[in-house]
């Protein structure tokens, strides 16, 4: 089966069929034209806290969020193995009652699981699929266990990233195995294709 690995840096895709180049805009504090053997590495984020230009909240409703799910679950169904990387910033996302008005108010969710799919999206998506609309997720949350548990999608996060930003591994979220960096470079190893979203 063509291996494809996905990481979220935000998220990524890659797959295992050809050798390939690519190089999309990185915010000034990410990657900048990280290479790999198989291809270049680089990124549009997805983020929840403190925006900029470059980055997209998930608490707006645009398509950059629906990338790697989307773009993940066509990939299974082609007949590719599909693992997602959640990294950098992107880790906070996979996080329950992060940042401190969370803290605050004791919420048990992830901005994930606050991101709901639009109505527009989750229709498209059945059409595409073939799946019934009631057997769509509604939220980002619920997508990710969606492929995690009835996909087969292999979903990890970046431990020191975690480390980082203080983030205790009781609070991520159950579809997401927290990894260290050597197992992350082994996904990048055996990956043919990586898709940096």
């Amino acid at each position: 089966m063509p291996q494809v690995a996905a990481i979220t840096k935000r998220h990524a895709i890659s797959t295992k069929r050809r050798h390939y180049e690519t190089t999309i805009r990185s915010p000034a504090h990410d990657l900048h034209n990280a290479r790999l053997e198989h291809g270049t590495l680089d990124s549009c984020s997805i983020r929840s806290q403190h925006p900029d230009p470059y980055e997209t909240s998930l608490a707006v409703d645009d398509a950059q969020i629906c990338a790697v799910p989307n773009v993940a679950w066509a990939a299974v169904k082609a007949g590719h193995k599909v693992t997602i990387l959640v990294d950098a910033s992107a880790v906070t996302s996979v996080t329950k009652d992060f940042g401190w008005f969370r803290k605050l108010v004791g919420s048990d969710s992830t901005a994930l699981d606050r991101a709901g799919l639009p109505e527009r999206e989750r229709q498209s998506l059945s059409e595409q699929m073939d799946v019934p609309l009631d057997q769509i997720p509604h939220h980002y949350g619920e997508y990710f266990d969606f492929l995690k548990n009835k996909l087969g999608v292999e979903i990890y996060g970046n431990r020191t990233m975690m480390l980082l930003y203080k983030i205790d591994s009781a609070r991520i979220a159950t579809s997401v195995t927290p990894i260290s960096l050597m197992r992350m470079v082994q996904l990048f190893e055996e990956a043919e294709r990586i898709l940096v979203y």
